[in-house]
């Protein structure tokens, strides 16, 4: 074997730049995120797809929402918190290297590697791991050990630095490769091979090691970087000076190497793009960097000492590398300049010009001699450069000065959309209207040529010339000099449209401002929104990108989606679109873009450019990627309650809700089986997609209960209050930040199971009983006819005495209020007819004396429209159908609170807006009777009202603390207030659960059913 020796270098590549304009983004996490300590150690991904973090203070899995620390109070078989070092095999397995020796962790089950299995107890400083699952492990004390068959052995000490610790790879081979600053060399034929002699100067931490993509290893010694395959030298670089000592090197799936270091941060090194640097001056939130793992979604993971973890993502949106002097302002629109580069209206700035050499600001006439206000600009195709802003129209033709265009405006113009058409015309929008400016003639367009007055939105053209101009309350069409308005088919104008994107075929499809799509093609509208699968209804943009699909800047971010599916949508052949919502997430610098005309352009590369509340952004389209990996998806716990659900002696309602509380956590048992009276069940799951967790989007159901998949939102659980005797599949599936979903997903079987009374054995044992007892019966059948006559005789008495109540109290009801119409609101009307009557008729008065008057029966005028407000709000609360039950029920409980001086505590978890009217108005009228009793009956100084949805459920919780009652001698006295609350509920095939015992307070449960509940806005 050749013996090379490493000569001093010459430097070869630039000198290191610090990363201002990197094509990833940075995100941190730390204590304050859940991480135990600020120092990560090392950081792993199993084949299951969890994260593990190794820190000083235990080891962590996360799941993309939280982080679960494992340490030796809840993980006894962990020695020692402090995590040195993880690994994480082919077979699943995790390795831990402790302060305080080793562990595996095996599925479900831990163990610890001591004496007994060949570990001599030194810290793991390095894993390797041969495609066949072997592992050699490296110590800081210099043992190297070879872990296979779940045992350890020794392998001979290199001729390297007795004592000294090794950094240990492996080549696609199979060859063990160390290195140290006395030896770099791998094992072969059972002896240690020597592949390059470090000169004697170099230190013990200026040495690295890692796996290479194409099969072999990197060394790092110094400044020299070697790619070995086998012993065959495939290339050599020398690096600049790299600072500090290296921890580690890692190469990436773009083929770039990276570098850890002790004290001088992280850096980045490509053949054609030499060597960056990540410090604390350019985002790293630490100096000292420690390993470094890329994810299937192509994430770079970096632990390090007191920066905890980071996450590099690959950016999809730039920023210009020359726009310092627009960074962060508040950009209205961006235009293509035709010699090259970009002009950009900024509403904190004015005018911009952006090309590859820098960023300028263009100087327009205005106070200072500069407008600040920029709102639109356009470049047309003879040369003129034109600008919109609060005050005027600009229009500049080659280098001479603005000028202004001949709005005819008295006041401020806002010229916020500008547009050139296939004839060159220019097409302004401004605060009472539209211009044209064709050539050197401008034409202000009114009401003679059919257009109102009033603000204009946007500008379109379609296929054959004729020109679409959208203002806020309509849409209109412009052909044969005069425009005629764009109808609904119920003939209806169209609001809010936003922007207009014409296609060859004759359709015109339009973005709205809270409908999203709108496609209007041979005189026929249709719609596609959020039922489709748009994330966001306000689309203020629509640029095509060459490749079928659509790009629209919204109020979100920009949002993606394919142009045949948007078409079949709107055909209702299909109800679902594959979507991307681009976001901060993906580099836009604001998820919010502008909505003024134009706010979004090609440039002749391709790229496109988009104006944000905080700059411009770039993307090129053709190069975008969508997520292909589909999430994987872990039910993670379930947990349910047993035991009474009735108050204990001296516990008060609502306090006595579930006494024992059980937690699952996989591995499941099969089957799993839930005890009889099992309630409050909940299930929690997660979705391991990194690149923005934030987007990872849901769909939940329980089959054996309901067959339809909802949707738990950011939530990542689902709740059943109440199961009946039965057995339920759960499934969970989840989409990834590019909306691709997992289909397969996750499933977990349960049995709930029965009490004896509910099983098969107790019906067929009651049945054989009842049949024994047949003959008896028959005979006490015969002598109890006549009193069972007499039970339904005293039952319809009761029947007509409670409907003779019920009509009673319709009755006093309506005498109340026909003696409040008569007594106050008549009397105050003939009062007041009185009064304006003398008022006309009588002498002059002083006008002091009259202006007195007046004021009066204003007044008088108010109250009794306050009244008639508020007998309304009690016959039906208008609120109720406006805003919906959880608004009208909170805004009842704090004007019951005012008069009645009773304290309620009122909640509404993610309650739906919109449920079915019937069930609103049963759990307002018994949310008012029950408040009502409260105040008459229990003496309590306070009450709770909860509102609670759960997947198929409605439910309502009224619980007091007071005086309480006995539920079965008020059921038998037949208590009109408890009657109508069962009868309501009753009809809607729902339940009502009364619990109360005197001194104990009052509980009152309902639950409805709902199939389909719309979630919270």
């Amino acid at each position: 074997m050749a013996l090379l020796v490493i000569l001093p270098g010459i430097l070869r590549a630039e000198p290191t730049i610090p990363l201002t304009d990197s094509r990833y983004l940075l995100h941190s996490w730390g204590v304050e995120e859940g991480l135990p300590e600020n120092s990560a150690t090392a950081v792993v991904q199993t084949p299951d797809g969890y994260l593990w973090v190794g820190t000083w203070n235990g080891l962590v899995r996360y799941n993309g929402d939280k982080f679960r620390v494992f340490n030796p109070e809840n993980t006894p078989t962990l020695p020692h918190p402090g995590i040195v070092n993880v690994h994480a095999d082919r077979r699943g397995r995790l390795w831990v290297s402790t302060l305080a020796g080793l562990v595996v962790k095996d599925g479900p089950h831990w163990r610890q590697l001591g004496a007994s299995e060949g570990w001599p107890g030194d810290p793991v400083r390095t894993f390797a791991e041969r495609p066949n699952g072997d592992l050699l492990l490296t110590t800081f004390d210099g043992h190297i050990l070879e872990l296979a068959h779940d045992r350890v052995s020794q392998l001979p000490p290199p001729p390297g630095e007795i004592g000294q610790g090794y950094l240990g790879t492996v080549d696609d081979d199979g060859r063990w490769w160390v290195t140290q600053n006395r030896f770099i060399g791998h094992w072969e034929n059972q002896q240690w091979v020597t592949v390059l002699t470090p000169p004697p100067s170099v230190a013990r931490s200026r040495v690295a090691c890692a796996p290479a993509r194409g099969g072999g290893v990197w060394i790092l010694v110094n400044q020299e970087l070697f790619s070995f395959r086998g012993a065959t030298l495939l290339s050599q670089s020398t690096l600049p000076p790299l600072k500090g000592g290296i921890w580690s090197i890692h190469e990436d799936s773009r083929t770039n190497l990276w570098i850890c270091s002790y004290d001088s941060g992280l850096y980045q090194w490509t053949p054609a793009q030499g060597l960056s640097r990540w410090t604390e001056t350019n985002g790293l939130g630490s100096l000292s960097t420690r390993g470094m793992l890329e994810d299937p979604e192509a994430n770079l993971w970096i632990a390090s000492n007191g920066g905890g973890l980071a996450r590099l993502t690959p950016r999809r949106f730039f920023t210009p590398e020359t726009d310092q002097l627009i960074t962060r302002k508040v950009t209205r629109a961006v235009a293509t300049a035709r010699a090259g580069g970009f002009w950009i209206a900024a509403y904190d700035g004015g005018l911009f010009r952006q090309e590859p050499t820098g960023t300028t600001r263009v100087m327009v006439p205005g106070p200072n001699n500069a407008s600040a206000y920029g709102l639109s600009v356009l470049e047309d195709r003879s040369g003129r450069l034109w600008y919109g802003d609060e005050d005027h129209c600009w229009v500049r033709h080659g280098q001479d000065r603005f000028e202004k265009a001949p709005l005819p405006l008295p006041d401020t113009a806002r010229v916020n959309a500008l547009f050139e058409d296939s004839h060159g015309r220019v097409w302004i929008a401004h605060r009472r209207g539209a211009m044209v400016c064709h050539g050197n003639d401008y034409r202000q367009l009114g009401p003679e040529t059919g257009l109102p007055p009033g603000p204009i939105t946007c500008f379109g053209e379609d296929h054959a010339g004729g020109i679409w101009v959208a203002q806020p309350n309509g849409v209109w069409h412009w052909a044969s000099d005069r425009f005629t308005p764009v109808l609904a088919a119920d003939g209806q104008p169209l609001a809010g449209v936003l922007c207009f994107k014409a296609e060859p075929d004759g359709a015109m499809w339009m973005g709205t401002r809270a409908d999203g799509l709108i496609r209007w093609r041979n005189g026929a509208l249709n719609r596609v929104g959020l039922e489709h699968g748009l994330p966001e209804a306000e689309l203020r943009g629509i640029l095509a990108d060459g490749q079928g699909c659509y790009w629209m800047p919204s109020n979100r971010g920009v949002i993606r989606a394919k142009w045949a599916q948007l078409h079949a949508a709107a055909d209702r052949e299909i109800t679902d679109l594959e979507i991307q919502l681009l976001d901060q997430h993906d580099g836009l610098p604001s998820p919010e873009c502008s909505s003024t005309q134009p706010n979004a352009a090609r440039d002749p590369t391709g790229q496109f450019w988009f104006a944000t509340q905080k700059g411009v952004a770039t993307i090129n389209p053709a190069l975008f990627q969508p997520n292909s990996r589909p999430p994987p998806v872990h039910i993670e716990q379930l947990t349910y309650r047993t035991g009474s659900t009735t108050p204990a002696p001296g516990e008060r309602w609502p306090l006595a809700a579930g006494r024992h509380q059980t937690l699952l956590a996989p591995p499941f048992l099969t089957p799993l089986r839930l005890p009889a009276g099992a309630y409050a069940l909940e299930l929690q799951f997660a979705a391991l997609s990194f690149s923005a967790p934030d987007k990872v989007r849901f769909q939940c159901r329980l089959e054996g209960y309901s067959g339809h998949w909802l949707d738990p939102g950011k939530e990542r659980r689902a709740s059943f209050h109440r199961l009946p005797p039965g057995d339920y599949v759960f499934r969970v599936r989840a989409a990834n930040n590019d909306g691709l979903w997992n289909d397969t997903g996750a499933s977990l079987a349960f049995s709930v199971l029965p009490y004896f009374w509910q099983t098969a054995w107790f019906r067929v044992g009651a049945g054989l009983f009842l049949v024994l007892l047949g003959g008896a019966a028959a005979s006490w059948q015969a002598r109890s006819h006549v009193q069972r006559a007499l039970e339904r005789e005293r039952a319809a008495n009761e029947i007509r005495e409670l409907a003779g109540r019920l009509i009673n109290a319709q009755e006093d009801e309506r005498r109340r209020i026909a003696r409040e119409l008569h007594d106050h609101f008549s009397q105050s009307l003939a009062l007041l007819s009185v009064e304006l009557e003398l008022l006309g008729t009588s002498a002059p008065v002083p006008e002091t004396q009259k202006q007195q008057q007046f004021e009066q029966m204003t007044a008088r005028v108010k109250e009794l429209s306050s009244d008639v407000h508020r007998m309304a709000h009690e016959l039906h609360p208008a609120k109720l159908d406006q805003l919906g039950l959880e608004s009208a029920a909170r805004s009842f409980c704090r004007d019951f609170s005012k008069q009645s001086g009773l304290r309620i505590a009122f909640t509404a978890e993610a309650f739906p807006r919109q449920i079915p009217p019937e069930a609103a108005v049963c759990l307002y009228r018994i949310i008012q009777e029950a408040l009502h009793n409260v105040v008459r009956h229990s003496g309590a100084p306070e009450a709770q009202v909860e509102l609670r949805a759960n997947p198929g459920q409605l439910g309502l919780i009224v619980a007091d603390s007071g005086c309480g009652f006995q539920v079965g001698r008020a059921k038998r006295e037949g208590g009109l207030g408890l009657s109508s609350m069962q009868e309501r509920v009753r009809l809607l095939h729902g339940t009502l659960n009364v619990n109360s015992a005197p001194g104990l307070g009052t509980r009152i449960e309902v639950t409805l059913p709902m199939a389909h509940p719309t979630p919270a806005a």
